[in-house]
């Protein structure tokens, strides 16, 4: 049994069918990119899973067109691999990796290393959320591996701030105890996702470093009609005010808030707002009684789509 081919097939069952007059096109030229950019299959492998998934489709392909979806997708950037550009280009859309600022700068930290497609599908797995949504933010360089502590780990960071995981879901030693989560040592930074801002796109805002991956899936399930793209506050205690470069970055803009739904999350969301709505930004806070985060909404998106369909209205 050859497991990525497998889990290529699987993802590819829950991606929207092409249908005539509903973006079809571009439902087909997402599937061909995920199929080549994410799971990394071979033109043959993508082709024989592409035939598979166009007998649903209306009307399906010709066999000469799913070709020559696959060979775009061959030559695309990994952008290809959102939905109609729902998310904003940033980081993705960049071809020339030389001109892309590596996120993590602090020297005296570990090597990170572009995360490998099992360790894409390790991670999908830890978050519940798609292995598209993951492999969006590691092709960003946002999300990576390194060793710490004598343990596989996942790295979340950008520029001098970096948070890591066990790969196996375990603890982590700190002075003060054991954490799920730790920050390294010299970690500065109130949001990440900086490198993926545009000039125009709206804005969801979460809480929590490794919650860009839950907003980034948020994205792609909701598919909304505009460009969207994602930010993330590093913790409840980020504010603005450290942060004045970005803050005057989102100005004007149109931006959804998600925070926790606990005490520090409604803290947070209330400075957020205040300083957001300071330089003309058009801000709606979400929170849900039921979820305290995204988490919850994107692990089970057919029961909440409706919900996360709101956070981009």
């Amino acid at each position: 049994m050859n497991t990525n081919i497998d889990r290529a097939r699987s993802y590819l069952a829950k991606l929207p069918v092409s249908v005539t007059g509903e973006r079809g096109h571009a439902a087909a030229y997402r599937a061909a990119c995920v199929l080549i950019q994410t799971f990394y299959l071979t033109q043959d492998e993508a082709f024989d899973l592409m035939r598979e998934w166009n007998r649903f489709c209306i009307p399906p392909w010709s066999e000469s067109d799913l070709r020559h979806k696959i060979h775009d997708a061959r030559q695309a950037t990994p952008t290809a691999c959102v939905a109609a550009g729902n998310i904003a280009k940033g980081a993705w859309e960049d071809p020339d990796e030389s001109r892309v600022r590596p996120p993590l700068t602090t020297k005296r930290w570990p090597t990170f290393c572009t995360l490998d497609s099992d360790e894409v599908g390790i991670v999908a797995e830890m978050r519940q959320v798609s292995i598209e949504a993951v492999h969006l933010v590691a092709t960003a360089r946002l999300i990576g591996s390194t060793m710490y502590q004598g343990h596989r780990c996942v790295v979340m960071g950008e520029g001098s701030f970096a948070q890591l995981m066990r790969f196996d879901g375990e603890e982590l030693s700190t002075r003060a105890g054991r954490v799920r989560k730790k920050n390294l040592p010299g970690a500065k930074g109130s949001f990440i996702g900086a490198t993926l801002l545009d000039s125009s796109s709206d804005i969801l805002l979460v809480e929590g470093a490794f919650g860009l991956i839950e907003a980034v899936a948020a994205v792609l399930l909701a598919d909304p009609p505009k460009s969207w793209t994602v930010l993330a506050a590093t913790s409840a205690s980020s504010r603005f005010g450290q942060s004045p470069d970005l803050l005057c970055r989102l100005k004007g803009r149109r931006i959804s808030i998600v925070a926790d739904h606990d005490e520090a999350g409604f803290r947070a969301a209330s400075s957020w707002l205040e300083d957001l709505q300071s330089v003309g930004c058009h801000v709606r806070v979400f929170s849900d009684p039921n979820t305290k985060d995204l988490g919850p909404l994107v692990a089970e998106p057919a029961k909440h789509l409706s919900t996360l369909r709101s956070l981009f209205s």
